[in-house]
């Protein structure tokens, strides 16, 4: 015989009881027992996305359930945060749970299979970053943003291997591992650092991301001449999307140096404008013009006016 109470109700009049539990208390059930965790999955009332946010502490959200790990009490503080921002606040100790293990425990009661989204801001010099990043080994991240003082190198997070989108603050330290993070098979990689990420033609061309934004990498039209040549010779295959916003007085105006021994025609009009727009390439740019790969897949590269310096290419991957 079960010893909570609860559990000793018929199938059908426990469910009607664990889905009138208002969050909280539904979560606080589903730590009784595996049964009991069982039960709360079986209801599926939970949203599929996990969140894990971290700055002067761990936060987990669960929709508006959040979970705050590593308070001075050592204590758990759940929030919950009603309609117009009312909150219910309540705390758990589990000694021996670790950070992994309610990470684990969140991801069973949704069902998910990656954290939707992975933010770090590393403020807090008290944070283990070691012992964080051995919590998320193995975790699948749809989105991730990474920023922050507090961090031993951004080698350690930035090469997590299954991470489809990745954003790097202001405030990230270069490192010489930077090359080896644009190697990964990003979907998205964007890097929003002042100092240009200090990336240059050859970390361009190594990244095997879809997507790539860099609003303040430096690059000269000889470099782009380069890299477009690169790219019709076959690099850079899952290109899908390229933004950079050059600073330092850079222009993109010399057509002459950036299309120097390419093949360019003016662009034809795909009439995709919200494909276009969710990219943030403006579909009537001043000058536009098209390439075509060796393979013959074309490509639209988008030139502002010089005084803007924005340098935008789009593949036509049909």
């Amino acid at each position: 015989m079960s010893p909570f109470h609860l559990l000793r109700l018929p199938s059908k009049e426990l469910t009607k009881v664990l889905r009138y539990m208002v969050p909280i208390a539904r979560f606080g059930f589903s730590l009784l027992s595996n049964k009991a965790k069982r039960l709360i999955i079986n209801l599926q009332e939970f949203s599929h996305f996990v969140s894990i946010e971290v700055q002067n502490r761990i936060r987990l959200k669960l929709s508006r359930l959040h979970f705050i790990i590593g308070g001075p009490d050592g204590l758990v503080n759940i929030v919950y945060i009603y309609i117009h921002s009312r909150t219910v606040n309540a705390k758990w100790s589990l000694p021996g749970m670790s950070t992994r293990q309610w990470i684990d425990h969140f991801m069973e009661l949704t069902n998910s299979h990656r954290i939707f989204k992975l933010s770090i801001d590393a403020k807090n010099p008290e944070i283990d970053m070691k012992d964080l990043h051995r919590a998320l080994t193995g975790l699948r991240v749809s989105r991730f943003f990474l920023n922050g003082f507090y961090l031993p190198d951004i080698q350690l997070f930035g090469s997590l291997p299954t991470v489809d989108s990745m954003l790097f603050g202001l405030h990230l330290t270069q490192t010489t591992n930077y090359q080896r993070i644009m190697l990964q098979n990003h979907i998205q990689f964007t890097d929003l650092r002042r100092d240009g990420a200090r990336a240059d033609l050859n970390s361009l061309l190594a990244s095997n991301a879809s997507s790539i934004q860099f609003p303040n990498m430096i690059l000269s039209d000889a470099q782009l001449n380069l890299f477009l040549k690169h790219w019709i010779a076959g690099s850079n295959q899952r290109l899908d999307f390229l933004k950079i916003l050059k600073i330092r007085n850079v222009t993109v105006d010399d057509e002459e140096v950036i299309f120097k021994g390419i093949d360019r025609q003016p662009a034809v009009d795909r009439g995709d404008h919200y494909y276009l727009h969710t990219r943030g390439v403006q579909p009537k740019s001043p000058r536009k013009f098209d390439i075509t790969s060796s393979e013959g897949v074309p490509a639209t590269i988008y030139l502002d006016e010089p005084n803007i310096n924005v340098f935008s290419m789009l593949v036509w991957n049909l």
